[in-house]
């Protein structure tokens, strides 16, 4: 009977017996029912292998899936970045030890946990919150990054800098079911780039703001980049020194000089600064001073050239102006020396004349004569006076003084004696001008420019005057050198004059240099003026060329007084001589020449005068038995020089009023004296002090105040 199973037959089951034809339909049926029940035994049987097979295949499976996900955890456990995995709601469902050290979660407790709770994320400049990556993965199923400036906020406030980027999950059949997160501490990385960029842009800032030229080269020489104030320096723009050598933008002269440097620069020396002479593209020379240097790598190995260039032609002006002050007050030191003997020769041959003038008798001829030389003699007077505001050596009494009434005032007498053909105006800028000045000496200072002026306008012109105020700050360069920071009045006095040449410029303000023909000029005038302006703590500047007139720049210190002196010049009037009252005088003075003039001065004017050559003989007359025993006939008045041999005339005063502490004294003296020279002689009790070579009617004035 066939096996048969789901209808095909397997095999059949055969029953033989010895005796023919012993077998029935009996045991036809039966074998039949043993055969079904032999397939469907053996159709259990094959139930039973295929399920046993199919339980060792999902065990099998089991295991190896459980093996593929401890290789996974074990692989991300062991990575050096942080790893999150998240499901399809962006739960967490597990994180590596390194996303543990920088969230500062556990993965066991994080597990379940929506992402955003532990992966705390802002944009580290503008600290606002930044999309969360997973939402981002999960909407577009594509790989997604983040931002530059990501930071995580740990559990603990811990901030790192990261990169990260965010992947989906997928199964066999595509689906997306979950998103990996891999993100790693770029903090250093970021503070080092960020550190860069600063340095770039301070380093950019730097190079295009610095008021020096910066010129960078290849090896060669070649200019790869030049900053802004390069080219303007030599009057180019940046495009076009680019690619250039630098022998085209210095002179020929420089160009040996200049293949030593880089010959020296390529063995590796270090130069010092050096000054080197620059052409611009206008021809023109500039005077530069040089820093350069090889730019390398970290292994030393030379890059590019960089050099740094500063245009000093200002300094070196400044220098020379310095140089010539110097040069100048050295001039002044002798000229105020020389001045004070002409002094005394002046007062002796004045008081002769003087004295000669006076005489009732004297025979017309000699009369005019006589008026010649005290005339000539006064000229000279006013020479040294010249002399002496030169070389800053007057003496001044500064006052607070609106400086714009003076100017109006001095420039109302300068249109009654400057020639019609010279047009005079005045430009007065909104500020107030109050400077402590001496008014007489800045009257002359103005005087000697208009008549320079003038002088230098025959066929008429333009002198214009004007005032402005100036700051400057302790970071600018000031217009003078050595001028200080502060506020400052600026007066000019600008003509469209002949001009003068730079040869000429150099020796302006030296005494007795003119360009005047001989009997026009004594060389003192501009001499005076320099000298009048240091005395007031100013400076003075002149910017003139040939043919293009003449503008002279005074600066004087601002003051903000309040109490003004009065403007208004006005003219020296002196009262007549008058007779003294047969009282004792005491001259005492080491030129003998001019103590005997100033004897027979007093003498013809009524006094009696005992005269002395130096303190120690004044101080032996008044000490002698004839002083103590004619006490109704002792001095009435001492009139003394200051510097004398032996013993001078402060020693002198000093110890007479030991024994007569009501004497009466008056100084002379042919010397400037200075402020605390004053004090120490109004202190040692002084009356007065007269001024060598000194009028007639100004010193009777001191002798009778004196004695009053």
């Amino acid at each position: 009977a066939p096996i048969i199973i789901q209808g095909k037959a397997i095999g059949f089951l055969n029953i033989d017996n010895a005796i023919p034809n012993s077998l029935t339909e009996e045991h036809a049926q039966a074998l039949s029912v043993f055969a079904d029940h032999a397939a469907i035994a053996i159709k259990n049987a094959r139930l039973y292998e295929q399920t046993q097979q199919e339980i060792e295949e999902r065990i099998q499976a089991k295991n190896e899936l459980q093996k593929s996900k401890e290789n996974i955890r074990i692989t991300l456990d062991s990575i050096g970045d942080a790893v999150i995995s998240t499901d399809i709601k962006g739960c967490i469902v597990h994180m590596n030890p390194v996303a543990e050290q920088l969230t500062g979660w556990q993965s066991d407790k994080a597990k379940g946990t929506p992402l955003s709770k532990v992966f705390n994320i802002i944009n580290s400049q503008t600290r606002e919150a930044v999309e969360n990556p997973v939402t981002k993965v999960l909407m577009t199923g594509e790989i997604v990054g983040l931002g530059n400036h990501t930071a995580l906020i740990a559990k603990d406030g811990t901030e790192y800098q990261i990169a990260d980027s965010g992947a989906p999950i997928r199964d066999a059949k595509g689906n997306t079911i979950g998103v990996v997160l891999v993100f790693r501490d770029v903090t250093e990385e970021y503070q080092i780039r960020e550190a860069l960029k600063k340095s770039e842009y301070r380093y950019r800032s730097l190079f295009a703001q610095t008021n020096d030229a910066v010129f960078i080269m290849d090896l060669n020489g070649n200019y790869l980049e030049v900053n802004q104030r390069a080219a303007d320096m030599l009057g180019y723009t940046p495009d076009e020194l680019i690619g250039v050598h630098f022998k085209h933008i210095v002179m020929p002269t420089e160009h040996k000089h200049s293949n030593s440097v880089l010959e020296k620069l390529r063995a590796g020396h270090k130069l010092p600064p050096y000054q080197r002479m620059f052409r611009k593209k206008d021809g023109s020379a500039l005077p530069c001073e040089v820093s350069i240097g090889l730019v390398c790598d970290e292994d030393g190995n030379p890059l590019r050239l960089q050099s740094i260039v500063r245009d000093i032609s200002n300094r070196i002006e400044m220098e020379k102006q310095l140089r010539r002050q110097g040069q100048l007050a050295a001039v002044g030191t002798l000229a105020s020396g020389i001045a004070h003997d002409f002094r005394n020769l002046l007062s002796t041959i004045i008081l002769y004349a003087q004295i000669c003038q006076r005489d009732p008798a004297l025979p017309p001829n000699l009369v005019q004569n006589l008026k010649t030389i005290v005339g000539e003699s006064h000229k000279a007077t006013e020479l040294i006076q010249q002399i002496l505001d030169f070389s800053s050596r007057s003496m001044i009494e500064r006052q607070p003084l609106d400086l714009a009434a003076l100017t109006k005032n001095i420039i109302a007498l300068l249109r009654r004696t400057i020639p019609e053909n010279v047009q005079i105006t005045l430009n007065i800028k909104p500020g107030a001008y109050t400077v402590k000045a001496d008014k007489g000496r800045i009257q002359q200072a103005l005087t000697n420019l208009a008549t320079n002026a003038r002088d230098a306008m025959p066929q008429g012109g333009d002198l214009q005057f004007t005032l402005s105020a100036i700051t400057v700050a302790p970071t600018d360069v000031p217009p003078m050198p050595a001028m200080p920071p502060g506020e400052w009045v600026c007066l000019t006095v600008s003509d469209t004059g002949t001009g003068m040449s730079k040869t000429v410029r150099q020796h302006l303000f030296e005494p007795f240099f003119t360009t005047k023909d001989i009997g026009k000029g004594t060389g003192l005038g501009l001499a005076q003026v320099y000298g009048i302006v240091r005395l007031h703590e100013g400076y003075i500047n002149v910017d003139t060329n040939i043919g293009q007139g003449t503008t002279f720049s005074i600066y004087l210190p601002l003051r903000k007084e309040q109490e003004i002196i009065t403007t208004e010049i006005e003219d020296e009037d002196y009262s007549h001589a008058l007779q003294g009252e047969s009282q004792t005088i005491l001259f005492v003075e080491d030129q003998e020449n001019l103590r005997e003039a100033g004897q027979h001065m007093l003498e013809s004017l009524g006094y009696q005068v005992i005269t002395a050559a130096n303190g120690h003989e004044a101080l032996a007359i008044c000490q002698s038995p004839r002083w103590e025993k004619e006490k109704s006939h002792q001095v009435d008045l001492v009139i003394t020089d200051l510097i004398m041999p032996k013993m001078g005339g402060i020693e002198l005063i000093q110890e007479l009023k030991k024994t007569t502490h009501q004497i009466k004294v008056l100084a002379i003296t042919g010397y400037m004296l200075q402020k605390y020279d004053l004090e120490r002689l109004e202190k040692a009790g002084f009356a007065g002090i007269i001024h060598k070579p000194f009028k007639l009617t100004n010193f009777i004035e001191a002798i009778q105040q004196a004695l009053a």
